[in-house]
């Protein structure tokens, strides 16, 4: 960095998790269906399924910091 005093370390956008995942009918879809047969052999009833949304679970992907042009708008 000493030597390159064009480029700086930058932090991206952290990127909430279903928007970096695709999130369409398809893969909707999928999910429930992979969710029943995961369910049906067990025979769970409501009790015993958490929700993944409970405080403490992070939906939020830590973004990592990369070297840039000094300059730069935006970083991909």
């Amino acid at each position: 960095m000493k030597r390159h005093k064009n480029l700086t370390f930058r932090k991206t956008e952290n990127t909430i998790l279903f928007r970096a995942n695709v999130f369409n009918k398809i893969n909707v879809i999928e999910l429930f269906d992979n969710f029943e047969l995961a369910l049906k052999p067990w025979e769970f009833t409501a009790d015993r399924v958490c929700n993944i949304d409970e405080p403490g679970v992070s939906t939020v992907v830590q973004a990592p910091n990369i070297v840039a042009q000094l300059g730069t708008k935006e970083v991909v």
